[in-house]
C-alpha cells in the first residue's frame, strides 16, 4: 500500500452553507494523481497559484474531500481521524494578533521537552525555552511552532514553506534532521518550497504542478532533464530546471509603460532612512531584541538585511513600518518619527504582517 496516493482528486474552494457562500471557485486541483512509498521525500514545486498549498492542506487533512481521492496510509486522508497520531502537517501558520502567556517549555510540556529529539530541535533552530510566546518576534514564534509540530515522531511530514524564516544553518540543520527521520526510521516527507539550495542531493522524488494540474511526477534519478543538467555539471541543476518549468507556466511580461509610473517622488536632503542608538525589547522580556542600532541610508538605497535567527531583523522592519510604538528621536524616515508621525503613513509601504 503507498503511503500517500491521490487518485483524480479535483478541489474546490466555496460552496458555504448559506447562500453567499454557495459560489464555487474555479478548479485548484484538477485531476491530481499520484502515488509515493514510505521513505520518499517528495519536493512540490510550482509556480505562485500552482495548487500546491491547496494539495498539502488536503494531504494534511484541513480540507474535505471524497474518500478514494486521497489516501495517507492506506486511510482516508480527510475522514479518518486515527491519521492524527501518524501525520504532521505544518502550514497554517499562528495568528500574529493574538498569543497566550506561555513559555516554550510550556507550549511543549514536560514529556516531550527533554527527549533527545527535541533537545536536537532546540539546538538546531536555536531556541530558548524560556521564551514566552507573546513576547518574541515573529521569526521565534515561527520556530517555536515549528518545534511544536516536530516534538512527536510522525510516519507522515507534510510540509508547506516551513524553512522561509530559517537562517541558512538552521535550514540545512532541519533539512539534516527530516532526511535522517526519512533514511532511518521510514518517515514519507511532503515538502513545497521555492527555495532549491541544497534540494537537488535531499529529495528523492519531484511533483510538479502548473495550474492545479500533474505535470510531471518522478524520482529526481529518473527525470532526464535533470539528470542531464546535473551531466553538463551545470551549477545549481534543480534551480535551473525549476525556473526553466516555471517560467514556462507564466503568461508573457508585458513591460511597464514609463507614463503610467506616476509623478517623480520629492527631492529629500539628507538621510531618507534613519536611527539613532535604537533598543528594543519585547513585553516581559529583559533582554532587547534590538541594542543600539544606528545606521543612515539616502535615497535611491536598496538594502538587504540579512542575520541568523532572533538577530532582530523582523523587529526592526516593523518598527520602521511604524507598528511597534517607541520613543521620538530613534527612527525616523524622511525626516518623520517613525511611530508618533502620523504623516509618514503616506511614505511607507510596510509588508510583513501576513493575512
Amino acid at each position: 500500500v503507498p503511503t500517500l496516493e491521490c487518485k483524480g482528486l479535483t478541489y474546490r474552494y466555496g460552496g458555504g452553507a448559506y447562500v453567499g457562500a454557495r459560489g464555487f471557485s474555479e478548479p485548484k486541483l484538477i485531476d491530481v494523481s499520484c502515488s509515493f512509498a514510505a521513505g520518499s521525500r517528495v519536493l512540490v514545486v510550482g509556480g505562485n497559484g500552482a495548487g500546491k498549498s491547496t494539495l498539502l492542506s488536503v494531504l494534511g487533512g484541513k480540507k474535505m474531500v471524497d474518500r478514494d481521492q486521497c489516501k495517507i496510509l492506506g486511510k482516508a486522508a480527510f475522514h479518518d481521524s486515527t491519521l492524527n497520531g501518524e501525520r504532521m502537517y505544518c502550514g497554517d501558520w499562528w495568528r500574529t494578533d493574538f498569543f497566550f502567556n506561555i513559555t516554550v517549555g510550556e507550549l511543549i510540556g514536560e514529556k516531550w521537552l527533554h527527549t533527545p529529539r527535541v533537545q536536537e530541535l532546540i539546538d538546531i533552530m536555536q531556541i530558548n525555552t524560556s521564551w514566552r510566546i507573546n513576547a518574541v518576534s515573529d521569526g521565534q514564534r515561527r520556530r517555536c511552532q515549528l518545534l511544536e509540530c516536530l516534538a512527536e515522531e510522525k510516519k507522515v511530514y507534510i510540509l508547506d514553506e516551513i524553512t522561509t524564516d530559517l537562517d541558512l544553518f538552521a535550514r540545512e540543520g532541519l533539512l539534516r534532521f527530516l532526511q535522517r527521520e526519512s533514511d532511518e526510521k521510514g518517515a514519507t516527507i511532503f515538502y513545497a518550497t521555492h527555495i532549491f539550495d541544497h534540494l537537488a542531493e535531499w529529495a528523492t522524488h519531484l511533483l510538479f504542478l502548473t495550474k492545479g494540474k500533474v505535470e510531471r511526477s518522478s524520482s529526481l534519478k529518473d527525470l532526464a532533464e535533470f539528470q542531464q543538467l546535473v551531466a553538463q555539471k551545470v551549477q545549481c541543476p534543480l534551480y535551473t530546471l525549476m525556473k526553466d518549468w516555471i517560467s514556462q507556466s507564466y503568461d508573457a511580461v508585458v513591460e511597464p509603460d514609463p507614463q503610467g509610473l506616476g509623478p517623480p517622488l520629492d527631492q529629500v536632503d539628507g538621510a531618507v532612512l534613519e536611527t539613532k542608538n535604537l533598543t528594543y525589547a519585547y513585553g516581559g522580556c529583559t533582554n532587547p531584541q534590538l541594542k543600539d542600532v544606528s545606521f543612515s541610508f539616502g535615497r535611491g538605497a536598496k538594502i538587504l538585511v540579512v542575520g541568523a535567527n532572533g538577530a532582530g531583523k523582523s523587529t526592526l522592519l516593523s518598527i520602521l513600518g511604524g507598528k511597534r510604538m517607541i520613543p521620538r528621536g530613534f527612527a525616523s524616515i524622511m525626516g518623520k518619527d517613525c511611530f508618533n508621525d502620523m504623516g509618514v503613513g503616506k511614505e511607507v509601504m510596510y509588508c510583513g504582517d501576513w493575512w
